[in-house]
């Protein structure tokens, strides 16, 4: 699946399901570092092909995340062979890909730091009805999905007090992978549930 040899991607569609089948083993990156990452990477376009997974090092294992869809997002450990020639359902040279280690310089701040804390993220996604032609009366009405999976959370020691960029987000980008080094605060449309040992 997306183009890597023998990838099955676990999914899960809600919060409960994720933390029940993967807790334990995010506790256990508690107070270890963040060694390398690496991000699928077009050499023709020289940028990250985000449609492909998120692959983090922790003390020598590596966790595979990738979002699908709306409200799916996968998590794997050890799955993907970097050495294997990536094809992206038979494009082949039309979209050339490579593993890319430490593409992103923000990311890059985060090696070697320690993991703090651990949050699965879900999101509400809010809408306005622009139009609608059947039901004229329902233009305008805000709709919400109501909290959904969404993706993961690292939150590292801090570089200095003044440090607000200590957080590895992996997220669903609308079907495609997301990542920031941003807290992003609890709000009608983002909700951070804290993995706490049992």
């Amino acid at each position: 699946m997306l183009g890597i040899p023998n990838y099955e991607p676990n999914f899960c569609d809600n919060t409960d399901t994720f933390i029940k089948v993967f807790g334990d083993q995010l506790l256990n990156t508690i107070g270890l570092t963040l060694d390398d990452y690496w991000l699928m990477w077009n050499t023709k376009e020289n940028e990250w092909y985000n449609d492909g997974p998120v692959i983090v090092k922790i003390a020598n294992k590596q966790f595979e995340f990738t979002a699908y869809k709306l409200d799916e997002f996968s998590l794997t450990i050890d799955q993907i062979d970097l050495n294997e020639k990536l094809d992206w359902y038979g494009l082949g040279d039309d979209i050339p890909l490579v593993w890319k280690s430490k593409p992103n310089s923000e990311i890059n701040n985060l090696i070697g730091r320690k993991i703090k804390k651990i949050n699965v993220i879900a999101f509400n996604f809010i809408s306005t009805i622009v139009e609608d032609k059947i039901n004229p009366e329902n233009t305008g009405k805000i709709t919400e999905t109501g909290f959904m999976l969404h993706g993961i959370e690292f939150e590292f020691e801090k570089n200095g007090w003044l440090d607000s960029n200590n957080f590895l987000q992996i997220f669903n980008a609308l079907d495609a992978n997301g990542v920031t080094t941003k807290e992003l605060k609890n709000d009608n449309q983002f909700r951070k549930i804290n993995i706490i040992k049992k």
